[in-house]
């Protein structure tokens, strides 16, 4: 039971395009030696992206959870336009490994309003490497807050951004993200049982209802599905909801469509799970274009467990007519 209960399912979150190279971060404990990343096949793939973020500005230095970054902003934070931010970890932590650090990184006007969702870090070209696309219409951007969450602790910390550093740089072109087979969120599973599971899940969140779904693949392209039995579930933790747990179950016994009608039963087994369902728990504070909360994914069935590395769930917004 235990074999067909669960495939393998490991390896890294959520990958980015990439921008312009710069120099690798120090490596040891407050010290300035360093020590450059080794390229992971997400950070090639991103590397094949369009790079052209626009021109570099320092912003200063973020000093947060025993971390000392150096900010780098790659493009303009103008309404309207994306651009990219790095880090170069100057001050490490003892014991603790800088490509693995969970750091997010997002955009505030002055009176702490967010301008951009929390975008986690990736390791790009040596630096930490996050994504800020400030809206059209948006407020004028005033600080940058780096957030690190490592064992439980979750420490914040503010940078101003000055106009001139905000502004003065060359206008950033729009470019496209990596297109997944759903357009939701890929994230990594991690596994702590035998057999240890690998593969992706692909959440997507819609704004309209706060409703979730979810994906189960072994490979990142999801041509191969990594299916549970039917009466399995997922969880998934916001963090930033207060903990709040939803449970992601199949929608039906029948065929379990997905929200654009693809069938996902085969053999009393399922790739495909929703919140919330026809369970009636309510999805209210999902629901809307701004939503975000760091999250994880998590599965545990007959001492089978395995969670997801944490990544940022924000929605898939619905343009006119959308339904899904």
């Amino acid at each position: 039971m235990l074999s067909r209960l669960i495939a393998p399912v490991c390896m890294a979150a959520l990958s980015m395009v990439g921008c312009s190279k710069s120099p690798p971060p120090a490596s040891p404990p407050k010290a300035a030696a360093a020590d450059q990343a080794t390229p992971t096949a997400d950070n090639a793939k991103a590397a094949e992206a369009p790079k052209d973020h626009g021109a570099r500005a320092s912003i200063g230095r973020a000093s947060v959870g025993g971390w000392d970054f150096e900010l780098t902003l790659i493009g303009t934070l103008a309404a309207g336009k994306e651009s990219a931010i790095e880090a170069r970890a100057v001050t490490i932590p003892e014991g603790r490994d800088w490509k693995s650090a969970g750091v997010y990184v997002w955009v505030e006007d002055a009176a702490g309003n967010s301008l951009t969702a929390p975008s986690k870090a990736v390791v790009e070209n040596g630096q930490l490497h996050f994504h800020a696309a400030v809206p059209a219409g948006a407020a004028t951007a005033a600080q940058v807050v780096v957030r690190v969450r490592e064992d439980g602790k979750d420490e914040r910390t503010k940078v101003p951004v000055t106009p001139k550093a905000a502004t003065d740089a060359a206008k950033a072109p729009a470019h496209s993200h990596e297109k997944t087979p759903h357009d939701g969120i890929i994230v990594a599973w991690k596994s702590g049982g035998t057999p240890s599971l690998s593969g992706f899940a692909e959440v997507k969140l819609h704004d309209d209802k706060g409703d979730v779904e979810v994906w189960l693949g072994k490979d990142r392209a999801f041509k191969e599905p990594l299916r549970l039995p039917v009466e399995s579930r997922l969880n998934l933790t916001l963090v930033d909801l207060s903990g709040r747990k939803l449970t992601l179950a199949p929608r039906d016994l029948a065929e379990n469509k997905d929200e654009s009608g693809v069938a996902h039963l085969v053999g009393g087994q399922t790739d495909y799970f929703i919140f919330p369902g026809t369970t009636g728990d309510d999805a209210t504070a999902l629901i809307g274009k701004t939503f975000s909360s760091v999250a994880a994914l998590s599965f545990e069935a007959a001492g089978q467990k395995a969670t997801s590395d944490e990544f940022v769930l924000q929605p898939h917004t619905h343009a006119p007519g959308q339904e899904h």
